[in-house]
């Protein structure tokens, strides 16, 4: 489980890197304080103001608080969770206008499971 919360870390460590990235995910605006479940002293503060960014806020500026179970950590730290489905099985938690954080959430997951090669410059098998 610590070994999925520290891929989680550098995932988004990798997205707040990627000025690509970044910026797409600073479209949502808000602070995401988000947490697993069996680590509740670890943190992750997500400042998704203008751009992301790990260290520019704390835990009392998340407008969103998002807490997930071992499971769910499993499944982001392989960029495969579907958060919004989670949270409708009772898997997660949140607080806060989340929907801005599950709209840029696929961006950063994309980094350790990034999407299938299509259109027109894929060769086809």
């Amino acid at each position: 489980m610590v070994a999925d919360w520290d891929v989680v870390r550098e995932m988004f460590e990798t997205a707040s890197e990627s000025a690509i990235i970044s910026e797409r995910f600073g479209t949502c605006k808000v602070v995401t304080l988000l947490r697993a479940r069996s680590l509740p002293d670890d943190p992750l503060v997500i400042d998704g103001r203008g751009r992301l960014d790990l260290d520019g806020a704390s835990e009392g500026d998340a407008t969103v608080h998002v807490e997930l179970d071992d499971f769910d950590v499993g499944l982001l730290s392989q960029g495969k969770i579907r958060l919004a489905m989670s949270i409708a099985m009772g898997r997660a938690s949140y607080r806060g206008p989340v929907r801005e954080f599950l709209r840029v959430l696929p961006t950063v997951q994309a980094i350790n499971c990034p999407p299938p090669e299509v259109g027109q410059a894929h060769d086809d098998e």
